[in-house]
């Protein structure tokens, strides 16, 4: 689907949401980077996209609107980094699995993670059928 028709099935679909029109700003980001720029999107990232000073409930359903619906346009992802500032993408299994048992086992040492929650940070990339579809620069 091209940028112009996500941007009006968003406008259609939820007319009158605060959402909608957070996530048209965040699709206008996206659009105007290039791919290399939108490789770790944070929520923070996405309520500047968005133009909010913080993360609010606004926010968070633009970001579900984005990620989870049938027009979809983010993935979900997540970053596990130790103590020693090593960073390793975790894969949606092992995410899942984390979220499942509250438990996370870090991928070098086997070793049980204390407060893994500290460690384990959420963050969004393009899906590739958007990164097709909008113009790099």
């Amino acid at each position: 689907m091209s940028v112009v028709d996500l941007k009006r099935k968003i406008s259609t679909e939820w007319a009158g949401q605060p959402a909608a029109e957070l996530c048209l700003r965040i699709v206008d980001y996206l659009t105007a980077r290039s791919s290399q720029q939108l490789k770790m999107l944070t929520f923070q990232t996405l309520a500047k996209a968005a133009q909010r000073a913080e993360v609010d409930s606004d926010v968070l359903t633009a970001i579900q609107i984005l990620t989870s619906t049938k027009l979809a346009i983010l993935d979900s992802k997540a970053m596990f980094v130790d103590d020693d500032s090593e960073e390793h993408e975790l894969t949606d299994d092992e995410f899942a699995e984390v979220m499942r048992t509250g438990e996370f086992v870090h991928p070098e040492t086997g070793e049980l993670v204390p407060d893994y929650a500290r460690h384990v940070f959420p963050f969004f990339v393009p899906t590739a059928e958007f990164l097709a579809e909008k113009t790099d620069d």
